[in-house]
């Protein structure tokens, strides 16, 4: 479609300037912090979403989850916190879990978007890290999280309450 070839192009056009302008390294620039960011992101959520689980008492696991174990007998099973329980007994571990996986990363992700927004003056991680220290200090880091885990929690609270409910579904099409 002609969507298509137009969005090519402009990714052609972006990738060739991003080239021209700073070379071979400029395609790569940010990668070291999206990689701090994104592992250890990706393994904090499923922690903490699985623990949310347990918490709330959803257990269409056997209450084994993917980390198996935890909290054998702790729930606070929320049957009343609104007239479709499931629904937000699945969207609150999820909007949860990225909440607290997203405070946690957030310096990587500053550093990555100052790193790709600036190029010229966050130099390298280390520069950095020196510069959003000396401009904000610790509490620099987190410059924008707000913005991040409100956008973050929301998309994975709906996400994974979709995910949930496909998979309760799937499960009751193979047991019939």
């Amino acid at each position: 479609s002609r969507a298509c070839r137009l969005a090519i192009s402009a990714s052609c056009a972006c990738i060739s300037n991003l080239y021209r302008t700073g070379g071979i390294k400029s395609l790569w620039r940010g990668a070291v912090p999206t990689a701090l960011r994104d592992a250890p992101g990706a393994g904090l959520f499923i922690v903490f979403y699985e623990r949310g689980r347990r918490i709330l008492g959803v257990r269409g696991d056997g209450g084994g989850g993917a980390l198996g174990g935890g909290m054998a007998g702790t729930s606070l099973a929320l049957p009343y916190l609104c007239s479709s329980h499931k629904r937000a007994n699945s969207s609150l571990p999820g909007a949860s879990a990225s909440l607290l996986s997203t405070l946690l990363t957030t310096p990587f992700d500053l550093l990555k978007t100052r790193r790709q927004l600036s190029p010229t003056l966050y130099t390298s991680l280390g520069r950095s890290v020196s510069l959003v220290y000396a401009q904000g200090g610790i509490r620099g880091f987190w410059e924008g999280g707000g913005l991040r885990v409100v956008r973050k929690a929301g998309s994975a609270g709906i996400g994974w309450a979709v995910y949930e409910r496909s998979e309760e579904r799937r499960v009751g099409k193979e047991r019939s």
